[in-house]
């Protein structure tokens, strides 16, 4: 969880792009690497062809597209302010990154021994240590 910071900031800059430039995905034929975070085709591409076509009855689209996107932009940063540049996460060291060691997800079915397992392959040299109570 701790390495997320850069997925993160990925992901407001795309909302930033698309606040500045909503055409990106409301243009006749958008490209999906300017329009997809990952950049990779469309899953549904022919929703864009019907999306153009029913735009014209849709006056407020970009509007709400953009309102849209300046709330979640909003609630992105509110939420991943723990990875800001000036931040503890961002200022921890290797080691220190290693003892913190939190998973990416929130998948309680994986379980205490399941996380282990993950620590143990992510940190090899670390999971050899004999830890004193």
């Amino acid at each position: 969880m701790l390495e997320l910071g850069p997925l993160h900031c990925h992901v407001k800059e795309h909302i930033a792009n698309l606040i500045d430039d909503p055409n990106i995905l409301l243009c006749p034929h958008p490209s999906a690497k300017a329009g997809v975070l990952d950049g990779k085709p469309w899953h549904d591409p022919e929703f864009f062809d019907v999306l153009t076509e029913t735009s014209l009855m849709l006056p407020h689209l970009q509007g709400a597209l953009v309102t849209f996107l300046k709330g979640s932009l909003k609630t992105w940063q509110r939420f991943t302010s723990e990875f800001n540049e000036d931040s503890v996460i961002a200022t921890l060291t290797n080691e220190e990154h290693a003892w913190a060691f939190l998973p990416a997800t929130n998948d309680s079915n994986e379980g205490a021994l399941g996380m282990w397992r993950v620590w143990r392959q992510q940190f090899p040299s670390l999971s050899e240590l004999q830890f004193n109570a």
